[in-house]
């Protein structure tokens, strides 16, 4: 394998700091999935550029359902807690990516 996707919500921080430092010693490439702003904030215990990739999920973990509407995606994509991400990891060195249906965005500019 070349990557691993770990997903924040299932893991204790040590946890999450261990499996990510694992991928780096394999030569492995680290995704990891969130679904809220907080498990973006959780991933400040990560040394910068550990991510190589942050998914963005409009799931609710408990049940699997979706967020139709989009909304969940677009408000962690407009959190502080990601701006925050990506100064830390790399504006170029780190991709963004949003899982499922997000709507349509509009765009001010």
């Amino acid at each position: 394998a070349d990557a691993v996707n770990l997903m924040v919500a299932a893991l204790e921080a040590k946890d999450l700091l261990y499996l990510a430092k694992i991928a780096a010693s394999l030569q492995m490439q680290t995704f990891v999935t969130v679904t809220s702003a907080k498990q973006i904030a959780d991933l400040g215990i990560l040394p910068a550029g550990s991510i190589h990739g942050l998914l963005v999920s409009n799931r609710n973990l408990e049940d699997f359902s979706c967020d139709m509407s989009g909304q969940q995606v677009l408000d962690i994509l407009a959190s502080q807690e990601l701006k925050g991400f990506r100064e830390k990891h790399g504006q170029d060195n780190t991709i963004v990516l949003a899982e499922g249906r997000i709507g349509i965005i509009s765009c001010d500019g």
